[in-house]
């Protein structure tokens, strides 16, 4: 079993940050971000709007076209990002 989701306790959230906090992560668009999860657009938005509102997640207009990245000066930007490499290491098994 991954572990992520287990910490963050939604496999949904831990889809957006295992996308958005990576190294030269590209910034997204909702359905862009959605097909790259996996999710369904709703559950994104939901998900993106609670990071944004813990100002984990930026959001800036590019003409018609809303995008979302990481928050890169944010306090715990690094902090996930090393959370997100370090989950990726962990062999997914139901044992921990």
């Amino acid at each position: 079993m991954d572990i992520l989701p287990r910490i963050i306790g939604s496999q949904s959230r831990a889809e957006i940050l295992r996308l958005l906090f990576t190294p030269d992560a590209p910034t997204f668009y909702l359905r862009k971000l959605a097909r790259e999860a996996g999710l369904s657009a709703p559950v994104i938005h939901r998900e993106l709007q609670s990071l944004l509102e813990l100002e984990l997640v930026r959001q800036n207009s590019d003409g018609n076209r809303v995008n979302f990245s990481a928050n890169t000066g944010h306090l715990l930007y690094p902090v996930l990002c090393e959370l997100v490499r370090l989950a990726g290491q962990i062999p997914k098994s139901g044992s921990a």
